[in-house]
This record gives C-alpha cells, structure tokens and sequence, in this order.
C-alpha cells in the first residue's frame, strides 16, 4: 500500500496463452483443491447450545471464520480491566477454544461508542461526567432513538473526548493482548445519528481543530450554518483518527491479528450521516479485510448495493460481503445472495446472525462442498492491469474481446502471517468472477519480493479476474497453500 518502499529484483515470465471457448488443462498445484473465500457469520449460538456445538456445525457446513460480540462501549463477555462483565462465564475464551479446535478464526467484535447492553451503573457514570452524545437539540441518544422510531436505551460515548477515545483503543488492546483471537472487529465506529453529535466538549474541540470561532452553537455548524461543512470534515477526521489509532496499536503489538470492520451501507450516507469513510480506511490500510453491512433479501437489491461498495474497495483489501439472513424467510434467499455475490467478485460473504444460520447449515454445505482458504491470509499481493482499456461504473477496468491484456503482479515476501515466508511457488491464473478456472497463464518460483508480468488473451464476454494460487515454504518449513486474486474485469 505504498507505505514500506521495497526494492524489486525483477523477472519477467512472460507466456501468452490465447483462451477461447474450452477451457485449457490446468496443471495440478495443491491449492487447486481449494476455493478463495471467507465464510463466516456474526454473534453467538444462543439457546442451549454451546459454542462447541456451533462450531463443530460451522466447520461440517464449510465455514472458516466467527465473529462473535464480546463487547461494547458499556459491557463485556469476559473479565476486563475497563468494561463491566455482564455474563457469568468468559464468552470470549470459550469461543476461541471452541473455534480454534475446528479451524475456525475468530475476529472478535466489539461496538464502539454506544453502550448497548450497559448496567445502568455504568450508564450513569458516563453521564454524570459528561461523556455521552448530545444532539443539536440537547437531547440524549435514547430521545434520538425514539425520535427516528427505534428503542435503543442506552447512550454514545462522545468520539471526540480523550477520555473515550482512550477506553476504546485499551479495550480494543486488550483482547489482543489477553486473547488468543485472529482479529478483532470493528462496529459502529461512526456518530450515532446524523444530529450527533453537539456536546459542548465537541464545541471546543472543534474550534481548536479548525481555528474556528463559533459564535452561534449549534445553528453555525448544523444544516445551513456557515461552518457546516467544515464540521462533518472535522467530524470525520474524530471518527478515523480513532480507528486509525487503535489499528497501529494492534498492528504494532501483533502484525498477525487482522483489524476488519462492519461498514455501514449507503456511501453518501456513511459519509454525512456517520461520518465513516470506511473506503478511505481500505486505502490508507487501517483495515485488513472489510464487511459491508449489505443486508437485503432481494438479490436485485443486494446486487446494486454490494456493486456500489465494492466499486470503492478495488482490491485494496478482500470485500466480505454481509449477509442479512436474521431477514430471511427461506434457505432459497440466503442461496441467491450468495450466488449473487459470488458473480460480483466478493472474496466472501459474513452472515449476520449466527442463531438464524444455524437452521440453514445443513443445507447450505452444498453449496461450500469446495475447502476454503481466507484470502487474508495469502502473501500481500497486488494485480496492476495495464493502463489501457476503459472504467464502467462499478469501477471494473473493461478489456476489448480478443485484444491482448497485461498484468504486473507484485508479490510480497510478507503478509497476516505468524511466520515469515521463504519461498513461493505457483501459478497465475485467470478465472470468472464466478470461481471457474480457465486456464494457467505463468509459473512463479521465487525466493524474494519479485513482479511477475503476464499477458493473455480471452475471446468471451464476462467478468474474470487473475489471482495466484501457490504453496508458501514459511521460515518453519510449512507448505502452506494459498490463494489470493485480482479486483476483476470486465471483457466486453
């Protein structure tokens, strides 16, 4: 992502393969036998199954990762040093033990700033100093909520107090530190509505950010106030700086565990009303994998939705497309979807929730019969087309049939790894969008960071993308085979 400069050893194995309408054979290399994609789902199993119940039933369906909320702004699921635990047992050490047996990653999930599920001991205390969101009108979130029809009970924390920022990276720290978790997930790190918030501690933060005297507060910087815009700038600014805070301290203290995100749906909205630029976190590398929140039941609509955020992610990081089955009435839904996200290109798919999945589980393994690998996981990798060739708008680079296309691939020698890498090797291949291989385009055998360039050809319409698939030597001396692919195409 351009912020470690690396000097490249170039080889070019450059082969030409003209693919036209059969496929070509495709020499066997172990990660063949796999398919990439992350199959996971959000929450607990509830009821009276246990965790390693619900793991052992994800792992038989094909399912590779869990992300179960531990925490709040206001309560946690185990023993914290800052947060109130409101269960009897530690939710979090039980799914680990439980997921880990299976295969299964856990990414553990915490809601920023509200306080959902907070004693109201808790509760309390935030107010009483003064650390909750107020609106422009000087109401409290649980007034808001009721305003825009919804029972939420409970407050936000304030995202621009020192205070609140500080609880939020230690108890995000501290199940990297405590834990044996794979990741830990970020949600709701944005502002609760649109009219949050306008506290008078935002006031002065704001002015001095800004430089700017606001002499009317909060009419100068709500709808129509001359410093409107330059609020919810400020307003983004409070919300990534946070995220961004938090993902170095993680980063830094265990490169291994993966920082991810549930990303609000609705670009325009995300951006004015949340103040979540979460595409720009893709770019800048804060997040490591992310997951809009692309709850529809209607394949035609989860289409155009899911269309419109991976537009914005281009193969930054893998796109793990969230599943609304908590909406869904039939297995037959939660099928389409899944085909549906499949053709767009999505690296894998989250389902919110686990307790309404587990119906599904027996059904949908086959439609997982294929092993998976996370993508997250492979040797950071970037597919860089040639500049020819125009844009449509989802933000596919479109290739004239028959016409010869280029590709550098830049392999890195590092990744979400807990071993270094030794050596590679492999093949480039280029595929649909849907997953069918169509043939093998160049070996790679290499013992260092190297570019790779590749040229082809394909006669037929459709979406396509390249990817490597390989065995990774780690310093252990592991094979470990690995998949990772392109942002796709288009051939028109």
């Amino acid at each position: 992502r351009g912020e470690t400069m690396i000097k490249y050893v170039s080889i070019l194995l450059a082969a030409t393969v003209l693919i036209g309408s059969g496929c070509q054979t495709v020499d066997e290399n172990p990660a063949l036998k796999y398919v990439s994609e992350a199959r996971g789902a959000w929450g607990e199993p509830g009821g009276d199954m246990s965790w390693d119940a619900a793991m052992k039933a994800l792992k038989e369906a094909g399912f590779n990762m869990v992300l179960p909320n531990v925490c709040t702004a206001g309560r946690a699921s185990y023993q914290s040093d800052y947060l109130p635990q409101t269960t009897e047992k530690d939710e979090l050490q039980l799914c680990i033990e439980a997921a880990h047996k299976y295969g299964i990653e856990v990414h553990a999930w915490r809601i920023n700033w509200f306080m959902l599920g907070s004693p109201e001991s808790f509760t309390e205390k935030m107010v009483k100093e003064g650390r909750v969101q107020y609106s422009y009108e000087g109401k409290r979130n649980p007034e808001v909520a009721r305003d825009n029809g919804y029972k939420q009970n409970r407050d936000w924390l304030c995202p621009s107090q020192e205070v609140n920022r500080k609880l939020e990276l230690n108890t995000m720290l501290e199940m990297v530190k405590k834990y044996d978790v794979d990741g830990v997930h970020f949600d709701y790190m944005r502002y609760g509505w649109e009219q949050m918030c306008y506290c008078d501690k935002c006031r002065a933060n704001f002015q001095k950010k800004s430089g700017l005297k606001v002499d009317n507060w909060p009419e100068d910087v709500w709808k129509g106030g001359k410093y409107y815009e330059a609020y919810l700038e400020w307003r983004r600014h409070v919300i990534t700086s946070s995220a961004r805070e938090i993902a170095k301290a993680i980063h830094d203290y265990n490169p291994y565990v993966c920082v991810s995100l549930a990303a609000r749906n609705g670009i325009n909205w995300a951006k004015t009303s949340d103040a979540q630029e979460w595409w720009e976190w893709t770019k800048e590398g804060i997040l490591d994998f992310v997951c809009p929140m692309t709850y529809s039941t209607e394949p035609a609509q989860f289409t155009k939705t899911a269309r419109e955020a991976l537009s914005y992610v281009k193969g930054d990081v893998p796109y793990y497309g969230g599943i609304g089955v908590y909406k869904m009435e039939s297995y037959e839904q939660l099928a389409e979807v899944i085909d549906s996200g499949r053709e767009l290109g999505q690296d894998g798919f989250i389902n919110f929730n686990l307790r309404r999945l587990i119906p599904y589980l027996d059904k949908v393994k086959s439609k997982l019969d294929k092993p998976a690998l996370l993508s997250h996981r492979a040797p950071e990798t970037h597919f860089i087309p040639e500049a020819v060739g125009s844009e449509n708008e989802e933000g596919l680079r479109v290739f004239e049939a028959g016409k010869e296309i280029n590709f550098k691939t830049s392999i890195m020698f590092r990744g979400k790894l807990k071993e270094g890498i030794e050596r590679i090797k492999g093949d480039i291949i280029v595929q649909k969008t849907t997953g069918e291989i169509i043939s093998k385009i160049t070996p790679v055998d290499i013992n260092k960071s190297d570019i790779v360039n590749s040229s082809f050809k394909l006669e037929k319409q459709g979406k396509y993308r390249i990817g490597l698939y390989g065995v990774m030597t780690l310093s252990t001396g592991e094979e470990r085979p690995f998949i990772t692919r392109s942002f796709p195409f288009e051939i028109d």
